[in-house]
């Protein structure tokens, strides 16, 4: 897709009706975020084919512009998207040193609605981590190339005067890798409270029911405690609505009552396809696709007349293969080796050859235990190279005391 300008975009936002160019549409969507111009023709452009909802989205930011029901729509969209994320900054496209507007913000976090004066800061923080990461992958070459001359002379029979001074530069330069990479991990980061949403969610279900209803369905899918889930069963029963209770207290062993599951399955068995009923009752009732019988899912699925479906299986990982953590530790045993070399007066040769003989043992047995464990395809290529490892290790050993 050719990408236009800001003026063919607005252009072509203000066409009439609803056929629009999809692909300008969604361009317009990413310039949004830093082109007011576009933002405001896009905020038009949904209002006039009716979406009030998205027409909020990307004109609340022009004070005064969004009509009230469009504010409406939108805080009830934005509740249902809610997630541990900086979600309402995210949907409106808004960058990280803007405040959030006014009518929205108490859906969000107040640790994520103003971005404090050192959010400049935060954010030259982590370009220069960014920057200083890429720097420390270059110089990182400067050790495999120092180990990698220590061995060869050592193959060689050679034991290289500047040997010492290698080794000590490639264990420096390890070393503060790995110290970055763990500040980079530990750096505290602006984060959300996990309990705000279920807070906030609770204070809508007196104020905004429907935004509050809205939120908890969205938390469903990221509330390990499901608390989202007692409190919709709890809002339907008061509303005396089993079903509904049925729907969202399933997953949970012994929250729902007989009746409700009863009225759960007559609405999914009321369908135009009661056949896809099951297809349903998963769909609605976000069963987790890990534990497809959680709760008491089944005994609807007894109501539905459909059987319960078999355990889940563990799959092998698609690339079918060893981890790479195991094959990148079975290295370890080459710069031990420029190191024994360097410091110890044994032969050079033996040493360098037994290195490498380590690295390529580790890597025949890793391959050969991953050919077992995944049959069919994948295994001809992983015994290949378990006995091009294996031959590689026969190898090194004979060149080590030949």
């Amino acid at each position: 897709m050719q990408k236009k300008g800001s003026a063919q975009l607005i252009a072509a936002l203000e066409a009439s009706g609803r056929d629009v160019d999809p692909d300008a549409r969604e361009e317009a969507k990413l310039r949004a975020g830093t082109d007011d111009a576009v933002r405001r023709a896009l905020a038009e452009h949904y209002r006039r084919i009716r979406q009030p909802a998205q027409a909020g989205r990307w004109g609340i930011v022009f004070p005064g512009w969004a009509r009230p029901h469009e504010v409406a729509q939108l805080r009830l969209w934005l509740a249902g998207t809610a997630d541990r994320g900086d979600y309402v900054r995210r949907s409106l496209s808004l960058a990280a040193s803007t405040p959030l507007p006014h009518a929205v913000a108490d859906l969000s976090d107040p640790a994520l609605r103003e971005r404090r004066p050192g959010a400049r800061r935060e954010t030259v923080a982590e370009v220069s981590g960014c920057v200083a990461t890429a720097l420390l992958a270059a110089v990182a070459l400067v050790p495999v190339v120092g180990i990698g001359k220590v061995i060869v002379d050592g193959l060689a029979g050679v034991r290289s005067a500047d040997g010492p001074v290698l080794v000590v530069t490639a264990a420096v330069l390890l070393g503060l890798a790995l110290v970055f990479g763990l500040i980079r991990t530990v750096r505290p980061r602006l984060g959300l409270d996990p309990t705000f949403l279920q807070m906030r969610a609770a204070e809508l279900m007196t104020t905004r029911p429907r935004e509050g209803r809205a939120m908890l369905r969205a938390l469903v899918a990221v509330d390990d405690t499901d608390t989202a889930r007692h409190a919709l069963v709890d809002d339907a029963r008061r509303r005396g609505r089993p079903a509904e209770a049925a729907r969202w207290g399933c997953t949970i062993a012994g929250l729902t009552t007989a009746e409700e599951r009863s009225a759960y399955a007559d609405v999914l068995l009321s369908g135009e396809r009661p056949a896809y009923a099951d297809d349903r009752l998963l769909d609605a009732s976000r069963v987790p696709y890990d534990d497809p019988s959680a709760g008491d899912v089944d005994a609807v699925r007894a109501l539905l007349g459909v059987r319960p479906p078999r355990p889940p299986v563990d799959l092998p990982p698609p690339d079918g293969g060893p981890r790479m953590r195991f094959l990148l530790l079975a290295l370890l045993s080459i710069p031990v080796g420029a190191g024994v070399i360097v410091w110890s007066d044994a032969a050079p040769r033996v040493i360098a050859s037994l290195s490498l003989a380590f690295t390529a043992g580790m890597w025949t047995v890793l391959f050969a235990i991953a050919a077992v464990q995944h049959p069919r395809r994948p295994a001809t290529g992983l015994m290949s190279t378990a006995i091009v490892s294996a031959i590689a290790t026969g190898a090194a050993v004979v060149f080590a005391f030949v």
